[in-house]
C-alpha cells in the first residue's frame, strides 16, 4: 500500500510558507533569490513543485524568493481615516498604479464605517510604482444580537449583555412585576447593533406603596373649618360628638381621633369631639318661708 500524498502549500510569504510546509510534514528550500520591481523582500516568487502535485511527507519543496525591490522607491503614505476614494487618489498621486490598488473590508471597533483602517504594505514603508497595495476599509464595529432581558434579574441581564459584548444601563420604577425583574429594554431583543452598544433597561421596584397624607391641625378650630381641613388633606370626617368645655367656645374642636402630623392612608375616617361650651350651673333649690314656729321647710 502506498503512502498518502501531501500537496505543497500555495504560499506567498516565506515565513508563512515555512510554517505551512512544516504543518504538512514538508520542508522548504530556497534555491534562488532575486530582486523585484513589484514585491518586497521575503515574498515567494515561484515553487518548483507545481501547485496540486501530490508528494510524500518529508519531501523537500524548492522555492524562489524575492530579496527586495528594485527601481525607484516610493514611500507609502498614511491614508488611515480617509474615505476609500480619497485614499486611492492619494496613492495614485504618490506614483502608484491604480490597477495595483485593491480594497478589502474589515470590521473595526475603532474606525467608522467607510473609512480606511490601514494598508498593506503599511504606511511609511518603501515600495515601487508596481507594488500591489491593499487598502483595508472599515465596515464599522462588529454587529451583535441584542438578547432578551425582560423577566431577568439585573445580574442576569448584565451577564447576558456582557456575553455578547454589550453594556447595560439600569433604572428602576414601580410596577406590578416582581421587584428586581427587568420589565422593558430600550432596544428590542433580536436587533443587530454595534458591539459595545449600551442597552438601557428598567428594573421593577415592585408595587408602588400607597401614598400617605398628613393629619392637619384641627384641634382648637371651629368644626366647619376642621372639616374643611380634613377634606382638603384627603381624609374623611367621621363621627362628631360634643361635650362641655370650660376652655373652648361652643363649636370649637376639642380633640380628634388622630394627632396632628400623623401619616394616614387617603380616605381615613377622622372622628371629632366638639365643645358645647361651658357646662351651665345647677339651679338653686327654693326654701319654704318661716311659719312663725321657728321652723322652716324646703318645698
Amino acid at each position: 500500500m502506498g503512502s498518502k500524498g501531501e500537496r505543497p502549500a500555495d504560499y506567498t510569504n516565506l515565513e508563512e510558507a515555512k510554517a505551512l510546509a512544516k504543518k504538512k510534514g514538508l520542508t522548504l528550500e530556497v534555491v534562488k533569490e532575486a530582486t523585484s520591481t513589484k514585491y518586497e523582500k521575503g515574498i515567494v516568487s515561484k515553487q518548483m513543485t507545481g501547485k496540486g502535485t501530490s508528494v510524500k511527507k518529508g519531501t523537500k519543496s524548492q522555492v524562489w524568493v524575492y530579496t527586495g525591490l528594485e527601481g525607484e522607491e516610493i514611500t507609502i503614505p498614511d491614508v488611515s481615516g480617509m474615505s476609500e476614494d480619497d485614499a486611492k487618489q492619494k496613492l495614485i498621486d504618490k506614483g502608484f498604479k491604480e490597477a495595483n490598488i485593491s480594497v478589502e473590508e474589515q470590521e473595526s471597533d475603532n474606525v467608522d464605517a467607510g473609512l480606511v483602517i490601514s494598508t498593506t504594505p503599511e504606511a511609511n514603508s518603501k515600495a515601487t510604482e508596481d507594488t500591489k497595495i491593499t487598502i483595508y476599509v472599515s465596515t464599522g464595529a462588529e454587529k451583535v444580537t441584542v438578547p432578551n432581558l425582560v423577566g431577568k434579574s439585573q445580574e442576569d441581564a448584565e451577564s447576558a449583555l456582557s456575553a455578547v459584548g454589550l453594556s447595560g444601563s439600569a433604572s428602576e420604577e414601580y410596577s406590578d412585576t416582581e421587584a428586581g425583574k427587568v420589565i422593558r429594554q430600550d432596544i428590542d431583543s433580536g436587533e443587530k447593533v454595534d458591539k459595545g452598544t449600551t442597552v438601557s433597561y428598567v428594573v421593577s421596584k415592585g408595587a408602588k406603596p400607597e401614598e400617605k397624607v398628613t393629619m392637619p391641625p384641627v384641634v382648637g378650630v371651629y368644626q366647619s373649618r376642621a372639616e374643611s381641613l380634613l377634606r382638603a388633606a384627603g381624609l374623611s370626617v367621621g363621627k362628631v360628638t360634643s361635650e362641655y368645655s370650660d376652655e373652648d367656645a361652643e363649636g370649637v374642636v376639642i380633640s380628634a381621633s388622630f394627632n396632628e402630623g400623623d401619616k394616614l392612608n387617603p380616605g381615613t375616617v377622622v372622628n371629632l369631639v366638639v365643645s358645647k361650651g361651658a357646662k351651665p350651673s345647677e339651679p338653686e333649690t327654693p326654701t319654704t318661708p318661716d311659719q312663725g314656729n321657728g321652723n322652716s321647710s324646703t318645698q
